[in-house]
């Protein structure tokens, strides 16, 4: 694959189980998996999103180098996702780890299963904050203002973020 002028960023979540261990697990078996993770953000405590009664989320971002085509990078992570116990039982709902593909450079697809940039990337401070914390450059199809202002836009009923921490690797 050729160079991106923007990263591939891959957002992280755990609800069930030890989320920062999970995320940093999810890591390390997308880098044996061949997916180089090149940067983290802190990781969020946030309140769940969509399906509200559930337990507080883990959430994190990373961007990675790699040299899949999307759509095989997008079965890389759910593979991962199913070596960390997930099961797929509700839209939104409790999960032992989530890996969503939020942008993949600048490419825009549609297809099922696969949209790219992510479509909830703008109604998301979970994943808005992450990306900031990596320096992601906005794309102007998206973000024609940057992340901060679609942040800022976001009501107080869609605001999630509770706590950040650094991300402590074992």
């Amino acid at each position: 694959m050729r160079h991106h002028p923007f990263p591939i960023v891959i957002a992280l979540g755990s609800n069930l189980g030890p989320g920062p261990e999970t995320l940093t697990m999810a890591c390390r078996l997308l880098e044996r998996a061949g997916v180089g993770v090149k940067a983290r953000s802190r990781i969020y405590r946030s309140r769940p999103w969509g399906v509200t009664d559930q337990p507080v989320f883990y959430n994190a971002a990373i961007s990675v180098k790699s040299g899949l085509h999307p759509r095989a990078l997008l079965d890389r992570c759910l593979n991962v996702e199913g070596q960390l116990g997930r099961r797929r039982r509700e839209c939104w709902g409790p999960r032992r780890l989530d890996l969503d593909l939020i942008l993949y450079g600048n490419a825009r697809i549609e297809q099922p299963g696969l949209q790219l940039p992510h479509p909830h990337v703008a109604k998301r401070d979970f994943v808005l904050v992450p990306m900031i914390d990596l320096g992601i450059p906005p794309l102007a199809a998206i973000a024609p203002r940057g992340w901060g202002a679609l942040l800022h836009a976001l009501p107080a009923a869609e605001r999630t973020l509770v706590h950040a921490m650094p991300w402590s690797l074992p």
